[in-house]
């Protein structure tokens, strides 16, 4: 299923994009895309990190792939919200 992200402008945003899925317990992340205004990090605990370029606040996402132990491959959206911050 798709997820979404919310983070401020230069904080890095963590998730478990599987907390929504229903894959069980042999599902793993396998792949993500790079955001287009932020990058992205797959995290040995299977959580993602998406961190924004400096100064961006806006809209982005990304996506990611999970493959289950029988071998099913399906991939999602995670929709990220990067909030502006005052910089003064």
């Amino acid at each position: 299923k798709n997820d979404v992200l919310n983070t401020d402008e230069d904080t890095s945003g963590s998730i478990n994009v599987l907390d929504n899925d229903t894959f069980g317990d042999n599902a793993s992340v396998t792949g993500v895309t790079q955001g287009a205004n932020g990058t992205v990090t797959f995290n040995a605990d299977g959580t993602v990190t998406y961190t924004p370029n400096e100064d961006y606040h806006g809209s982005d996402s990304f996506t990611y792939t999970v493959t289950t132990a029988a071998g099913n491959v399906e991939t999602a959206t995670v929709n990220v919200t990067v909030g502006s911050v005052d910089d003064a």
